[in-house]
């Protein structure tokens, strides 16, 4: 097998998530709630009930393969998740039935589960500035996931098989970077180790970590609950344009991408655990703003501090976790982790949708503010403890 330098090493990891999660911002921010509500004519509890099928297997999945990442490398994961994603547009596309619909969103899950495994480990396996990498892999993350929303929006003008067509395309170049591009063999199985014994060390970490861990679900939960009403909330209440749908799903992302490297080299500078306080108290005081904002110009500012507080958490958070992780078992350790915080993001979307059918499209976003809140006050209880100023190997 051949080997790849530094230099692929270096960008190949983001490119992959970026093709990847292009393809998960298109599909489940607005091909899936589009295409099920206007072509299919179901209400968005059946909606929220698919994306919650998507993130439940990507759960149920995500220790397997983080497991799979430390036994068999990085490389090998990534083309596997590919390879699950492409059967599952495939699958979707052709869906007529809600149970061929919550079929090929599992499938997508489980292509989706080796994704950040397989990239957070590959990524940071030399690196010591792991803020600074991180916010490298968020900005692809959302990078791509606000490009894949904004034109599979302008695609649907064109219709809903052209969108899953680009989406299939995506992912077909995903596999295509991953195979010629990503370092080759077992990278991670110099880390490898049983899976109970990676399962223990993970609950060490777990424990260390627990009031911060259930804060991280409930921001995936809140997150989650606005998944199945953006598009639809921006269409039927806020009546906006397609070009305004666009730029709003475009703009939010767009600022977060811009500031998660420099916030990312700050958490490496101040210290993650500082930089995470700023992030969680602006999320519930934008989101309790939204349905008192009716027009264009007044979600701009609601954006842009929504963004900045992603930007502020997002490497930060995971910089955390890295540095109370061991290097024995990573992938798999991470697979857990990611999978307590992949728990909210498959029940969020099901609680959000039966809420915006119970009490409207605008409920979902007040009862997501609560849950954000909730997570801040765990955070500071947390730091409070003293949990934040322990060394950072955990063993």
């Amino acid at each position: 097998m051949r080997s790849v330098g530094a230099p692929a090493r270096a960008w190949s990891y983001p490119a992959v998530v970026s093709l990847l999660e292009f393809v998960h911002g298109g599909l489940l921010l607005v091909l899936l709630p589009v295409y099920l509500r206007g072509q299919l004519a179901l209400p968005l509890g059946t909606v929220g009930l698919a994306l919650s099928a998507y993130g439940l297997a990507d759960l149920a999945l995500k220790v397997p393969a983080g497991w799979l990442v430390d036994r068999v490398g990085s490389r090998f994961a990534l083309l596997v998740a590919s390879a699950l994603s492409f059967v599952s547009l495939l699958a979707l596309s052709q869906a007529t039935a809600p149970w061929m619909i919550f079929l090929g969103c599992a499938i997508h899950g489980a292509g989706a589960s080796p994704v950040w495994p397989a990239a957070v480990f590959g990524a940071t396996a030399r690196s010591k500035a792991r803020g600074h990498v991180m916010g490298q892999i968020f900005t692809a993350w959302l990078g791509g996931t606000g490009l894949g929303a904004a034109f599979t929006a302008g695609l649907l003008v064109v219709g809903a098989r052209e969108a899953f067509g680009l989406l299939a395309l995506a992912v077909l170049f995903a596999g295509v970077v991953t195979f010629v591009a990503a370092p080759s063999g077992r990278a991670g199985s110099t880390h490898a180790v049983a899976l109970p014994q990676a399962a223990a060390a993970a609950r060490v970490v777990i424990r260390r970590l627990h009031l911060l861990a259930v804060g991280m679900f409930l921001q995936t939960f809140a997150g989650g609950m606005l998944v199945p009403v953006l598009t639809p909330y921006a269409r039927d209440v806020l009546h906006l344009t397609r070009v305004e749908l666009i730029v709003l799903l475009t703009a939010g992302p767009g600022l977060t991408v811009l500031l998660l490297i420099p916030l990312g080299r700050l958490a490496d500078r101040l210290g993650p655990l500082r930089v995470i306080g700023g992030g969680v108290l602006l999320a519930p005081l934008v989101l309790w703003t939204v349905p008192a904002c009716g027009v264009v110009w007044c979600l701009a500012p609601l954006t842009a501090a929504l963004a900045a507080g992603y930007a502020l958490v997002l490497p930060a958070w995971n910089a955390v976790l890295l540095d109370r992780v061991p290097q024995q078992g990573r992938g798999t350790i991470l697979g857990l982790i990611m999978a307590l915080e992949g728990l909210g993001a498959a029940l969020g979307p099901t609680a959000g949708g039966w809420i915006a059918d119970v009490q409207g499209l605008a409920a979902p976003f007040r009862s997501a503010a609560v849950v954000f809140g909730v997570a801040a006050v765990l955070f500071h209880l947390w730091w409070r403890a003293g949990s934040g100023r322990r060394a950072p190997a955990v063993l």
